[in-house]
């Protein structure tokens, strides 16, 4: 199920940046919402303190997840939230997880008693659902970045998606298999030519002008192969690897849309 995800309070420092990816909680099946714009600038100082509100669904699917059934209570619940915590000076909502058949909303604050007082407020009329808030230390926002920020590979495979998402924006569902291009930035010459040798032997055609020096020192080694986008992620997750290997990076992928 697709976030609510026009829920955008917490002051001034919140970003538009926000997405979310799947992964594992518990080695339970999850969801995690996130603001990724607001790592540029966190640890945000005087917001100290992380919050959770951890709210029991009553309808989750089998897989612990949220149901199709409680989506809209559960974006009420959201905006009854919203509306007592959400453009507060004290509070930032920084993302959510949804696992094992809960809701966790996670929050830094520099008022603890007052977001108690705005939780309480904001759940009085959901009195059939239980919830519960938790408040501790964490100057160094270790919640948002060990727990909710995305790994490397979490992080791939949401770009891949945002490419997925505009191809369909055109008509194009992606199951057709066609030429994809990728391109891979490195430091040197010499690590370009190892990557491109690489590449070429996992299957790859080479573009006739790799590798190539850039406006900016880096080298760049482009390649294609034929792929349908919708599978793309095995793919680009281990093209991320070997470019790390080699001290560089991914720099992503593109293809032309197929529309019937």
């Amino acid at each position: 199920m697709a976030p609510h995800d026009d829920w955008r309070g917490g002051g001034s420092f919140m970003s538009e940046e926000w997405d979310y990816y799947r992964c594992r909680v518990d080695d339970e099946p999850a969801s995690i919402f996130l603001d990724l714009g607001i790592a540029q600038s966190a640890p945000v100082p005087g917001f100290n303190e992380a919050a959770y509100v951890r709210l029991w669904m009553n309808n989750p699917r089998p897989d612990g997840l949220s149901s199709q059934e409680e989506f809209e209570t559960l974006v009420s619940i959201e905006d009854a939230l919203k509306a007592e915590i959400g453009h507060s000076d004290t509070t930032i909502y920084v993302g959510r997880n949804t696992s094992s058949g809960r809701r966790d909303f996670f929050f830094y604050t520099k008022d603890a008693a007052a977001l108690r007082v705005s939780v309480s407020a904001a759940l009085a009329q959901f009195g059939d659902y239980k919830a519960e808030i938790g408040i501790r230390p964490d100057e160094s926002w270790g919640v948002y970045f060990n727990f909710l920020y995305p790994n490397d590979t979490q992080k791939q495979v949401m770009a891949n998606r945002g490419v997925i998402q505009a191809l369909g924006n055109e008509g194009d569902d992606g199951r057709t298999p066609r030429q994809v291009d990728h391109l891979i930035l490195v430091e040197t010459r010499e690590l370009a030519e190892a990557l491109a040798r690489l590449v070429s032997g996992l299957g790859f055609t080479l573009k006739p002008e790799t590798p190539f020096e850039r406006e900016d020192g880096e080298w760049g080694v482009e390649f294609d192969k034929i792929e349908a986008p919708v599978e793309i992620d095995e793919t680009t997750i281990m093209l991320s690897k070997l470019a790390r290997e080699h001290g560089g990076d991914y720099d992503g992928w593109g293809c032309e849309a197929q529309v019937a």
